[in-house]
C-alpha cells in the first residue's frame, strides 16, 4: 500500500504521520508532502519573477516532524517529497497521478470564519480525490478498528461503496454499524432492506453487519452522538461534489464532520470521479470549496 500524507509544519500533521506509521504493514510506503508557496515579486520591465526558494531548508523542517514522530512499527517505508502551487490541486494531482492507495490528513479543532462557509484544505481534498481520504483529528493514535460507524445514505445503494467498505473491511475484519438518520421533514425511506439484501443475504460477510436509524433534523450531531455510544474506532463517510451554491451557502454533512467530528474518518466517493479527466476535476474544484 501507498499512502500520501500531506503536511504543514504542525502538530496535526505531526500526528498525522504518527497514525499513517501506525497503520503501515510492512513494505508500505508513505510519502510525506509538502506544499509551498513561491512568492511572485514585480519585475521592472512588467510582469513578475519568482523568487528562489531555500527548498533544503523547507525540507529539514519537514525531516524534523518526520523525526518527532514514531518510526514504523513495521518497517515502512517513509520519504519526503515537496511541491509547489495551490495546495489542494497540488495534494490531488499528486495522489491521481502516482497511484496513492489513500490520502491520510491531520485536521485541525478550530477553524476562522472563512473556513466554516468555504470549507478547509481538507475539505478540499475530500471532495476531488478519487482515492480514499482517512482525516485524524490531533492527538488521535491509530488502533486496529474494532467497531466502525458508517453514516449511510442513499450513496450506500451503490455497489461501488459497498465494494469499497468490503474490500476495506476484508483487511479489519471490524463490526460494522450502518447508521442512517432520517431528517424530521422527511419520510423514512427503503434504505435498510435494501442494504441488508445487499450486504448480508446476498454477500454473506465473514464479519459482523448491524443497522440502526435514527431520526435527527441535525444530522452530523446524531452521527457524533451515534460514534461516541458505540465506542466507534472510525467512520465511514460518503463524498459528492455538489453545486457552487450548495457549497458556499448550506453545509453539507461532509463539510461539518470535518469541522466537528472527534474520531478519525474515512472519506469514501459515491461517484467515480477518476473516470473524469484531472483538469476537469480540479477546474470544478476552484469554484466548489
Amino acid at each position: 500500500m501507498k499512502y500520501l500524507v500531506p503536511v504543514d509544519i504542525s502538530d496535526f500533521s505531526s500526528n498525522a504521520i504518527k497514525y499513517a506509521t501506525q497503520m503501515c504493514k510492512s513494505k508500505d510506503e508513505i510519502v510525506v508532502y509538502h506544499v509551498y508557496n513561491q512568492p511572485v515579486y514585480p519585475s521592472e520591465t512588467g510582469g513578475g519573477y519568482m523568487a528562489p526558494m531555500n527548498t533544503e531548508n523547507i525540507r529539514e523542517q519537514v525531516g524534523i516532524l518526520v523525526d518527532v514522530t514514531n518510526p514504523p512499527r513495521s518497517g515502512a517505508k517513509i520519504s519526503i517529497e515537496l511541491g509547489t502551487g495551490e495546495i489542494v490541486h497540488s495534494i490531488v494531482r499528486k495522489a491521481h497521478s502516482e497511484d496513492f492507495d489513500a490520502i491520510i490528513m491531520g485536521i485541525r479543532d478550530k477553524h476562522g470564519i472563512i473556513e466554516k462557509i468555504f470549507g478547509t484544505i481538507a475539505t478540499g481534498v475530500v471532495k476531488v480525490s478519487h482515492i480514499p481520504v482517512y482525516l485524524i483529528p490531533l492527538d488521535h493514535k491509530y488502533v486496529k478498528p474494532k467497531h466502525v460507524l458508517i453514516a449511510s445514505d442513499e450513496h450506500f445503494k451503490s455497489a461501488e461503496i459497498i465494494d469499497q467498505i468490503y474490500a476495506w473491511n476484508e483487511k479489519n475484519m471490524a463490526a460494522l454499524t450502518f447508521f442512517h438518520v432520517n431528517e424530521t421533514d422527511k419520510k423514512p425511506n427503503s434504505l435498510k432492506e435494501e442494504l441488508l439484501q445487499d450486504l448480508v443475504i446476498e454477500r454473506n460477510p465473514s464479519f459482523s453487519i448491524s443497522y440502526a436509524e435514527t431520526q435527527s433534523e441535525n444530522i452530523c450531531h446524531a452521527i457524533i452522538k451515534k460514534s461516541d455510544e458505540e465506542n466507534s474506532d472510525l467512520i465511514i463517510l460518503a463524498a459528492e461534489s455538489g453545486t457552487w451554491i450548495a457549497n458556499v451557502f448550506i453545509d453539507s454533512v461532509s463539510k461539518e464532520m470535518i469541522m466537528k467530528a472527534n474520531k478519525p474518518m474515512l472519506f469514501l466517493h459515491a461517484e467515480t470521479i477518476k473516470e473524469k479527466s484531472l483538469s476537469k476535476t480540479l477546474t470544478e474544484l476552484t469554484f466548489n470549496i
